[in-house]
């Protein structure tokens, strides 16, 4: 197994199968031994994903006649070929000698077609990718996103090209102590516009080497993703639940931000549980850890309403494309009604499990609004009892509803977020 085989594969395995990125990225990488070829292969995965309708048209000019379903694989290759040597600037002899190799594993007769592909895109191209970040998008989801944000489209659409940075919680200690050990360690790092507890790392880095990583001092999450724990309103004494908790960050991010709460963590997977559970304890973090269906109350709930709950719900994800390309091949447009419906039943569960004057905080890591400000404005239609607790932040694009819906940019990810107020 090398890197571009393995890419190849993991590329397969998202547009063919429908896989899971992060699983099976996470399959091929665990056969790779060195962590240059760990990174390349990675690289080349989420690069082609990103571009690739534009890779299939930069691929189809050289093509007298497009590349049947059945060989699938061969342009799949083609189009990591074109990434690494457009994108990342590879040296042509190795990419066209490597792509020729991986195709005769299981196309022995593609091997001269191949070549040739690749030899004429040299000879003739420029090597400069010509992209079309629109078209990079389904269309649907294009047409939403320039409907929905006519000023802000073209900014959504050049960062879902473009990888996230890595950011860092930092627990227990000063930012400005944990910006110095890492400083200390030369990593490039520097602190958020306006989240205090959160930095943003400037180089790639494997998270597990950060310094007290395993300790706990600190933990990846994006600064709008911290924002939750801070929007929740927790006190001491509090009875809180985090519905859908998994992987469990907003979970223990809750449990810093006082004492004497008794915290409830449910996920109806008992897979992302696992995960939820694993966080909790690198945190170490106490939750009464429970796998169900929220929607099921009786089979979990003992009867106590809860001070505070967080719902982050189950959404399209638009909002973390970036970090998750895979959404570019797996989401359709009927997705979306089915998980407003969800998120319209997870909300009116939620709001018989709240108590009188407490909160709930609703949030999605979605900039689609029938999932975010049509979701709320429904629920307040059916819920009289419901007030809107408006919320402020000099980066959130809505103003006047007291809604915060961010966009993906350098500071941080497409999130969400309403505050409720049960008044009687």
């Amino acid at each position: 197994m090398n890197a571009r085989l393995a890419a190849v594969y993991a590329l397969y395995d998202v547009i063919v199968e429908r896989k899971s990125l992060s699983s099976t990225l996470n399959d091929q990488l665990s056969k790779l031994t060195k962590v240059s070829d760990k990174g390349l292969c990675q690289e080349i995965v989420y690069g082609t994903l990103r571009y690739y309708p534009s890779l299939q048209k930069t691929l189809n000019a050289f093509l007298n006649k497009s590349i049947p379903d059945k060989n699938k694989p061969l342009e799949i290759t083609l189009c990591t070929a074109i990434y690494q040597l457009y994108q990342l600037k590879q040296p042509h002899y190795a990419v066209i000698n490597e792509s020729v190799g991986l195709v005769a594993i299981d196309f022995e007769w593609a091997k001269g077609f191949v070549n040739g592909v690749l030899r004429n895109i040299v000879r003739l191209n420029n090597r400069v990718l010509k992209t079309d970040k629109y078209h990079d998008h389904p269309k649907w989801l294009a047409k939403k996103i320039q409907q929905t944000y006519p000023q802000q489209a073209e900014s959504i659409f050049h960062e879902n090209h473009h990888a996230a940075k890595v950011m860092l919680l930092v627990r227990h200690m000063s930012r400005e102590d944990y910006l110095a050990k890492l400083h200390e360690r030369e990593i490039d790092a520097y602190p958020h516009i306006d989240n205090k507890d959160a930095i943003i790392l400037n180089q790639s880095i494997k998270v597990t080497t950060l310094p007290l990583f395993s300790e706990g001092f600190v933990t990846v999450q994006d600064a709008n993703a911290q924002l939750a724990a801070n929007l929740l309103g927790v006190r001491s004494g509090m009875h809180i639940l985090d519905a859908c908790a998994a992987p469990g960050g907003k979970t223990a991010h809750i449990a810093d931000k006082a004492n004497d709460i008794t915290l409830t963590a449910i996920d109806k997977s008992a897979e992302r549980t696992k995960l939820l559970e694993n966080t909790l304890a690198r945190l170490r973090v106490s939750a009464k850890i429970i796998t169900a269906d929220m929607l099921e109350v009786d089979s979990w709930h003992d009867g106590k309403l809860f001070d505070c709950i967080l719902l982050d719900a189950p959404c399209s994800a638009t909002g973390v494309i970036r970090k998750h390309p895979d959404i570019l091949f797996h989401r359709r447009q009927s997705d979306i009604a089915t998980l407003v419906n969800i998120q319209s039943q997870l909300l009116d569960v939620c709001w018989t499990l709240l108590k009188p004057k407490g909160r709930l905080l609703y949030a999605t890591c979605s900039i689609l609004p029938e999932e975010n400000t049509g979701q709320i404005q429904a629920f307040l239609s059916r819920t009289s009892n419901a007030l809107v607790k408006p919320l402020g932040h000099n980066r959130s694009i809505v103003k006047q509803s007291g809604f915060l819906q961010f966009l993906p940019d350098e500071m941080g990810d497409g999130f969400f977020y309403a505050a409720l107020e049960k008044h009687s």
